[in-house]
């Protein structure tokens, strides 16, 4: 798989594509066990199966594999006449649970941490997403335009939202006890910024503390 993973993420990498798309795209081509150049609609078609009715996926994660094949069928292989016979599932639309006022605010309370918890909650005023908030820098909090810079988000582009007061009160209260300098939410090891994965595990954490049963 070595050749072929190097040009898969070679191409993706041309594109443009994020690194997470990137990893998640190569780990969907590196599952099968033949040589990925010889890899055939029926060895597509058994592991299809073993998604839907060993693993029960959802369609997200399922049409996330078929767009990873696609590529590396049309990109890597050059072999453009087989991908159009990779079928996707139905797509669904589902509409999301929010959290009231109350359980942002419980949630909040149950995170004990300085930083977490000032990470949450400017993931929470903005409607940031996990790579948007965890990138955030020190020189991102405009504070004289009260708005917070997002550079990159979602589409590749930059944008901003609005910095409300409660949430420059806990800025401040956070810088003033960590001394951020450039990365301003940064790991422990390096002082890069946290990967969202860490992200997901601390907001876990307050979910279960502030007992919030709700799937946000």
């Amino acid at each position: 798989m070595g050749q072929f993973r190097d040009r898969m993420d070679e191409e993706l990498r041309i594109r443009g594509y994020s690194a997470s798309t990137r990893e998640c795209y190569v780990r969907c081509v590196r599952h099968f066990m033949p040589p990925p150049d010889q890899l055939t609609l029926e060895h597509i078609r058994q592991y299809q199966r073993h998604l839907t009715r060993e693993r029960h996926v959802a369609w997200t994660y399922f049409n996330q594999v078929v767009y990873a094949l696609r590529f590396f069928y049309r990109e890597v292989l050059k072999a453009d006449r087989e991908v159009r016979h990779i079928p996707y599932q139905k797509t669904g639309r589902t509409l999301p649970e929010i959290l009231s006022p109350a359980e942002a605010a419980a949630l909040f309370k149950a995170t004990g941490n300085l930083k977490h918890r000032t990470l949450l909650m400017t993931r929470y005023s903005g409607g940031l997403r996990a790579p948007e908030v965890t990138r955030l820098r020190v020189s991102d909090i405009d504070r004289p335009r009260s708005v917070i810079r997002i550079e990159q988000g979602t589409g590749r582009t930059d944008r901003y939202v609005v910095l409300s007061h409660s949430l420059r009160a806990a800025l401040q209260e956070y810088e003033h006890a960590v001394h951020p300098t450039t990365v301003l939410f940064p790991s422990r090891a390096g002082g890069g910024p946290l990967s969202p994965r860490s992200l997901h595990r601390i907001f876990q954490r307050a979910r279960r503390g502030a007992r919030i049963t709700k799937h946000v």
